[in-house]
């Protein structure tokens, strides 16, 4: 009852599967009974209507096609095929005063037994037919019947390989002849399928080399006259020159050639003194390509050759070849095509050589229409050299028109600053605050300055008036703000207008490759297709595969546009002090262990006994409530008793605090939470030491001051930040110490935080601290961080939101306290 049930099953979920396919099954070369089972399966017949003799047969036949390989009585070998080419008479050819392709038809199919253990070891088999024959002898004194091994696996192979079975009535098999088209359709498809099904396969050798298939070499060239005009040039929409051109291997194909290879109506030919794979339509396609006329942008010519393109040729593009400027572009590191520009008139500061090196590359790409991302470490002077080529390009044309800047509220002043002390010549108008300018009065500020300054909260908020301006240039600092590429933000700041475009950004991508699809579809919109053929091209492959040559592909791809320099190089600045990273473990106390099993105990309970988003909820409540532990039972409880002696960390920072005042230094304390920042800005100051505090909430002119204070005080002192409020945009280089209380869980994020105090400017070995509860969650996810930094080998941590896909297990293995955690 149940087997005939489930024989059922299967019947009905095969026909539904067969007769839903797009394409019929074929079924040349099967016989009248196997012919009709397959229309049963597909639903063109209702039975098979046969005798009971041929029904066995075929039941016979199924039962040996599904039949996994038997590899016990194979004696350790197997059947291989060596594919043998036809000859050719090379002698004629070189004769010929004409190169034309010849097609010759005698293919040979050799079958032998190789060893499975050293398939270098093969026997033709009709060595095995020659009684007399040594090796024949050889193998019997080895071998339990190599013949019947040999029939045995002809009959499996022919289940992978159908021209098989018109010779498995031959008595005794040794080779089979093939035609051209078979010898094609045997290398094209059913090598690689007898190879998965265990057998050994043979190929020439030229099989494996460069690929034999037409074809195309594109060969591009900017139109100089209209490319190299200064300022003037069209980017990635710029028309270009190019043609194409057919080749094979290495070697250029002739139209007369071509129409030669058009007329033939064979897949294999010998040609050019190789053999060549001519797929349905190739030469006839070639032919096409040749008289195509056509004019693409560098947008389309940079895709052509990625699964961006909407619009590639039916032949492979074997070879892009870039000429002119666009091969200084894109073959060429830039300080092959970037010369250095001296500190221009009217900057009143030394640009140092990297910096020069910097404003040249800008001014390149400028020049041409580009738009670039200037992504140089934390420290290194992007505002520097953005102001040089301010004032650099109106000493070439006086009447250049207004530079947006768009940057978070937390460097506005320091960019006005800047601007005032480095660039006095250039006037500065900040949009920004309850009482800016709206309308006409908005417009004729913008038209009298040369560099405005917004945030990007005013530029989302005011973008009706904003993008209605032309400007002749927008600078993104801190450019990570639109990562997010669905963000109205993001699509505010991607409507404004402007000639060019600049972003800066110590990290292009701090977590996903659609981070640095955002920003480069800022600077140079279209240069990496839309979001989902981005996505298609290269965020799946490389961040869910680790494809190699995808990452290579897109590196090429943004090459010029992206200048990325680090402190860490001597090369690019020698004078910088060293930084030195320690992890700083911390043990729980007895109450801070307590507390931290009771919580997991109790949450994980309600998580076990939760789902979807209720279960998602209490997994970031029981993370966040575990963090506040390890910082300190206080943040936990929120209650007012003592702060001293409940904390691990809070001991560890005390020391540390000691040790800074001891040398008459400063420090920065890092922490995401302003109830923690509270409680330590309450124990510091009841310690004795001098403390500033900087948070979300802090008014500029506070901050302002806060900052003052802190450079210019003499002996000791320290700063306590928020993480966010103190990451970014901010100098504070007179510390040397800089300590994160808690972890942030992004190493580009506490990266940003430590570059505060380790910039140019700094003149002191600067040491980091990052405070970690031993035996703890905080110590689990420290370790995949460890295991994640390469975005090319596995995605970055983002948030918490990842541990709410975890299972039960893996969620209890997590947060689950260590025996050895306790002070």
């Amino acid at each position: 009852m149940f087997t005939r049930t489930l024989d059922r099953l299967v019947n009905a979920l095969s026909k539904e599967r067969l007769s839903a396919a797009e394409t019929d099954i074929t079924t040349d070369g099967l016989d009248p009974v196997q012919h009709q089972w397959i229309n049963t399966l597909q639903e063109k017949e209702d039975s098979i209507d046969s005798d009971s003799k041929a029904i066995s047969e075929l039941q016979e036949q199924l039962d040996e096609w599904i039949r996994p390989p038997v590899t016990g009585d194979k004696q350790g070998v197997r059947l291989c095929f060596q594919l043998k080419e036809s000859e050719v008479d090379t002698d004629l050819l070189a004769s010929e005063s004409e190169v034309k392709p010849v097609v010759p038809d005698n293919w040979t199919l050799e079958l032998l037994l190789q060893s499975e253990d050293d398939p270098s070891l093969v026997v033709e088999a009709s060595a095995l037919l020659e009684s007399d024959h040594s090796t024949s002898k050889a193998l019997a004194r080895h071998l339990n019947c190599p013949t019947e091994i040999l029939r045995n696996e002809l009959k499996r192979a022919s289940t992978h390989y159908p021209p098989l079975k018109r010779d498995l009535n031959r008595s005794n098999p040794t080779a089979i002849e093939l035609s051209n088209s078979d010898a094609a359709e045997f290398l094209q498809e059913y090598a690689d399928v007898l190879r998965e099904a265990g057998f050994g396969v043979i190929l020439p050798s030229w099989w494996g080399e460069t690929p034999q298939r037409l074809g195309t070499r594109m060969v591009v060239s900017d139109t100089d006259d209209e490319f190299e005009t200064t300022g003037g040039g069209l980017g990635i929409e710029q028309l270009c020159e190019f043609n194409w051109e057919i080749v094979l291997g290495d070697d250029t194909v002739s139209e007369g050639e071509l129409e030669q290879l058009s007329t033939l109506k064979r897949s294999l030919v010998y040609f050019q003194g190789k053999w060549v794979s001519l797929q349905d339509g190739d030469a006839k396609s070639a032919m096409d390509l040749l008289h195509r006329e056509e004019e693409r942008t560098l947008e389309e010519v940079l895709q052509s050759d990625t699964e961006i393109s909407d619009d590639a040729p039916n032949l492979p593009v074997v070879e892009k070849r870039l000429e002119g400027t666009f091969r200084k572009l894109f073959e060429q590191d830039y300080e092959e095509w970037v010369d250095e520009i001296d500190t221009p008139s009217g900057f009143d500061g030394k640009l140092r050589p990297y910096q020069k090196t910097g404003l040249g590359w800008i001014s390149y790409l400028e020049d041409h229409g580009f738009g670039g991302c200037l992504a140089d470490d934390m420290g290194l002077g992007k505002t520097i050299q953005v102001l040089a080529r301010l004032v650099q390009e109106r000493s070439l044309d006086p009447l250049v028109g207004p530079t947006l800047i768009v940057c978070p509220l937390s460097v506005v002043y320091n960019w006005k600053s800047e601007a005032n002390e480095f660039t006095p010549g250039l006037t500065v108008h900040i949009h920004h605050g309850q009482n800016r300018m709206s309308g006409n009065n908005l417009v004729s500020a913008i038209e009298h300055h040369d560099i405005i300054i917004t945030t990007y909260g005013t530029a989302r908020s005011d973008i009706k008036q904003l993008r209605d301006i032309q400007f002749h240039r927008i600078v993104l600092d801190e450019a990570q703000k639109i990562k997010n590429t669905s963000a109205g933000r993001t699509q505010a700041i991607r409507s404004l207008s402007a000639h060019l475009r600049l972003a800066l950004t110590g990290t292009p991508i701090e977590n996903r490759l659609s981070e640095l699809w955002s920003i480069m579809e800022f600077c140079n919109p279209g240069l990496l297709g839309s979001e989902r053929q981005f996505r298609n091209a290269f965020s799946q492959p490389i961040e869910e595969q680790g494809n190699v040559e995808k990452t290579e592909q897109l590196r090429q791809l943004i090459r010029p546009f992206v200048l990325r320099r680090e402190k860490t190089d001597k090369s690019v600045i020698d004078d910088l002090p060293e930084k030195s990273e320690k992890k700083e473990y911390c043990a729980l106390t007895k109450e801070q262990a307590t507390l931290y099993k009771a919580v997991v105990d109790e949450i994980f309970e309600q998580i076990e006994q939760s789902r979807d988003i209720e279960r998602r909820g209490r997994i970031l409540k029981l993370i966040n409530n575990l963090k506040s532990i390890c910082n300190h039972p206080r943040q936990y409880l929120n209650d007012d008793q003592r702060i001293n002696g409940r904390s691990g960390k809070l001991t560890a920072l005390d020391n540390l605090a000691e040790k800074i005042a001891a040398n008459d230094e400063k420090g920065l304390i890092f922490t995401q939470y302003t109830q923690m920042a509270e409680l330590l800005m309450e124990h510091l100051q009841g310690q004795g030491y001098r403390v500033f505090y900087l948070h979300g909430d802090t008014a500029k002119e506070q901050r302002e001051e806060m900052i003052g204070k802190f450079e210019n005080t003499d002996g000791s002192c320290l700063f306590l930040l928020s993480l966010h409020a103190g990451g970014t945009g901010i100098n504070l280089t007179p510390a040397n110490y800089v300590i994160h209380f808690d972890r942030w869980w992004n190493p580009a994020v506490e990266k940003q935080a430590t570059d505060r105090a380790y910039r140019i400017g700094q003149e002191n070995n600067v040491q980091v601290y990052k405070l970690i509860c031993s035996g703890t969650i905080e110590e689990s996810i420290d370790q995949i961080i460890e295991s994640k930094r390469d975005l090319a080998d596995q995605v970055l941590i983002d948030s918490d939101e990842w541990m709410t896909e975890l299972s039960d297990e893996e969620l209890r293995n997590l947060v689950s306290l260590s025996t050895d955690s306790l002070i």
